[in-house]
């Protein structure tokens, strides 16, 4: 931001006469897909997509919790600040380790609260939240920044969501002052598959959508994504409602995805694709499964995690010398996520030994 603002004062701009406006409607209002659960969409993994992502659309709490179990955690700051924030804090206290708790709020709303429980005894404990309005967001951060800077603006920041049945925005006959590039799509789908980070995967199924229909959202990407492959998976039964399959909505089979991934190594995207596949053992969200056992290092796939789904899939190099495409989903399942992950590992070294 500091870098647009200095782009700003180069071009001699000291004064502002109307206000900063931030434009994200290249991309849907639409908030989160259809699906997404009432739990999910205040926290950090349910962070909506948007025309402009600012902090990866990421609130972080910041919590001082007490000596007494039982007793309510104080919130001491957020980041970025967001003025309007009204915070309901049910969060206690408690002798269980980690983060236990969910914050709860509607995208495009300033009221949230928090229930669970944060370890005891802790100064400045992180909760990581959905950031409400992302656009607002960096209006105000843009205002902000050019204030300190010494830029006088003399109206308050605003969004196009906000004012744009006042507003028209016509760019053409602008004059561009700087022009900020993001990662190559490359990169961006290494981190979404690395971390499984489900916010990049909706921005990128917009991002599909704008450069295919002129306009970016979740059905119109759906639609381009199944024109793309009516050719090589039968979608008999298949429903996508999201692009990161946080949805309750979605219906996938395991056959599905198996088609998928062999319609992906015959072809040219094959190798990056697998590329920015975790490791089993090693890297992202396979790091601790089959690690030091005869699954390490030979199992690549893009793990999937709901309350009370799990699944895996992705590519096996087995000892004969064969590329195994193969997809494991349980739901509904009644042992632990840590004991499913265990049998599932059975499962994924005799693929490595076959």
């Amino acid at each position: 931001i500091y870098n647009w603002v200095d782009s700003i004062k180069n071009k001699g701009i000291l004064e502002i006469e109307g206000k900063v406006i931030v434009d994200g409607s290249d991309f849907s209002y639409q908030g989160v897909p259809d699906g997404w659960t009432w739990s999910d969409m205040g926290n950090y993994y349910g962070a909506g997509p948007s025309g402009l992502v600012l902090f990866d659309n990421m609130l972080e709490y910041h919590f001082k919790t007490s000596e007494a179990v039982g007793e309510k955690t104080t919130l001491s700051s957020t980041f970025p600040h967001v003025e309007k924030l009204e915070f309901d804090n049910q969060i206690t206290s408690s002798v269980k380790k980690g983060d236990n708790s969910y914050i709860y709020g509607a995208p495009y709303s300033y009221r949230r609260f928090g229930i669970g429980s944060l370890p005891i005894n802790r100064n400045d404990f992180i909760v990581k939240g959905s950031l409400p309005d992302p656009e607002m967001q960096m209006a105000l951060e843009m205002t902000k920044a050019l204030h300190e800077k010494g830029v006088i603006i003399k109206n308050q920041p605003s969004s196009y969501r906000v004012i744009k049945d006042s507003l028209k925005n016509d760019y053409a006959n602008f004059k561009e002052i700087i022009n900020h590039k993001g990662l190559p799509i490359k990169e961006v789908i290494e981190k979404t598959n690395l971390k499984s980070i489900n916010l990049f995967a909706e921005q990128l199924l917009f991002l599909i959508s704008k450069e295919e229909k002129g306009f970016g959202s979740t059905q119109s990407g759906i639609e381009v994504v199944e024109q793309c492959w009516e050719n090589s998976i039968d979608f008999s039964g298949l429903n996508l409602t999201d692009g990161s399959g946080l949805s309750r909505s979605n219906a996938v089979s395991a056959s599905h995805f198996c088609q998928l991934l062999s319609s992906i190594y015959n072809s040219e995207i094959f190798e990056d694709f697998e590329k920015s596949l975790p490791v089993a053992g090693c890297t992202g969200t396979l790091s601790n499964v089959c690690k030091n056992q005869l699954g390490h290092g030979k199992i690549k796939a893009k793990s999937g995690t709901l309350n009370r789904v799990k699944a895996y899939t992705g590519y096996v190099d087995s000892k004969s010398g064969k590329k195994i495409a193969f997809a494991l989903i349980v739901n509904n399942y009644n042992c632990s996520s840590y004991q499913l992950v265990k049998y599932m590992e059975n499962l994924f070294n005799k693929l490595a030994e076959y």
